[in-house]
């Protein structure tokens, strides 16, 4: 089993990095290892604690070696990490929208559903999660069925199991996530579907793509996009959106 890990680990990276690009890569792994400890470990806890107070299982960190994933894309995504509540929610309040009813929330390569989880706690037309990976979209759809029960959750809320390439997005307002769940190869495609549906369907669309240091360029398709203004950018996140849109900017950052 461990020597099947290692071997779909250097497949993934040599179809994604090359050779020099894989070698760089293992060289590195101690130094990533020691900073991966550091900067996760709180993290982890935080999550740990929103499941207990909730039921569910968003936690970890799950590399895409340890699932089966049947998709020409797998090479070039990235792990599962869910991102922490207060810094969902801080993002989201950077956007200035009168009406949350009037929008469709969808988070690409959603995971375990956290941030389905969150975003039910805004009046958002509808939630929807997109998600490779068999496994992790099965997890999310038991914490889907357990954060239901709550009075106060949206019931307009699903994962869907599918390939983000293959998406077609929703006809309504968007509010885009994205957590880093590819590099810029799978961005391009994305990025290409979604400029089309809204040149044939004009509307406003927000984008919060976060960590995109984490994949070098995955941002660049967006960026290109002439539909699309960057409203906010920093080494966390950036935020996208069509003309006519709006950001509010705090004073002391998210």
């Amino acid at each position: 089993m461990l020597l099947g890990r290692i071997r779909r680990k250097i497949q993934r990276s040599l179809l994604a990095r090359g050779c020099w690009g894989t070698v760089r890569l293992s060289l590195l792994q101690p130094y990533l290892a020691l900073r991966f400890r550091k900067v996760e470990k709180r993290r982890i806890a935080a999550q740990a604690e929103f499941d207990r107070a909730h039921g569910v299982d968003t936690t970890g960190i799950i590399s895409l070696n340890d699932l089966e994933v049947e998709s020409p894309n797998l090479a070039f995504g990235t792990r599962y990490g869910p991102t922490p509540a207060r810094t969902f929610h801080s993002l989201l309040r950077l956007l200035q929208i009168d009406r949350l009813e009037d929008y469709t929330f969808i988070d690409i390569g959603s995971g375990k559903g956290a941030v389905l989880l969150y975003a039910s706690e805004y009046p958002f037309e509808r939630i929807i999660g997109i998600e490779f990976s068999p496994e992790l979209h099965q997890i999310a759809e038991r914490n889907l069925r357990v954060w239901l029960k709550k009075p106060c959750a949206s019931n307009q809320i699903e994962s869907i199991c599918a390939d983000a390439t293959k998406f077609p997005f929703p006809l309504a307002p968007l509010v885009i996530f994205c957590n880093v769940p590819f590099d810029k190869r799978v961005s391009a495609v994305v990025a290409a579907n979604l400029k089309a549906s809204l040149t044939q369907n004009p509307r406003t669309a927000y984008l919060i793509w976060t960590n995109p240091s984490y994949q070098p360029g995955c941002c660049i398709p967006f960026d290109q996009m002439d539909s699309f203004q960057v409203l906010r950018a920093t080494a966390e996140y950036r935020i996208y959106c069509t003309a006519g849109g709006g950001i509010r900017y705090p004073k002391h950052g998210v």
